[in-house]
């Protein structure tokens, strides 16, 4: 996977394969075909987890850096913990 894979991704309709956005083309770009249900929505989860992290991450520095108060502190960290749990959880 890299940075330049666009988002989001998505478990197809059989539930076996990974795609990309749309993309203007008849069918979005395969991202990965699996042998088990499960594996597409871990592969799905886990993308959608590192972008949300990584969303968090940036949010937090930011408010640290700009001294944006508790508040922000406040939200950065909240969103952190959802993303946590989230990955933890499944959900």
């Amino acid at each position: 996977m890299t940075q330049a894979t666009k988002r989001p991704w998505r478990v197809g309709d059989a539930g076996l394969t990974v795609f990309g956005p749309p993309n203007g083309k008849p069918a979005p770009e395969v991202i990965a075909t699996v042998r088990k249900r499960e594996h597409a929505a871990l592969i799905v989860h886990a993308v959608n987890c590192h972008d949300e992290a990584r969303a968090a991450l940036q949010a937090l520095l930011f408010n640290v850096e700009h001294g944006n108060g508790l508040a922000a502190w406040d939200q950065s960290k909240d969103k952190a913990r959802a993303v946590l749990a989230k990955m933890e959880g499944g959900k």
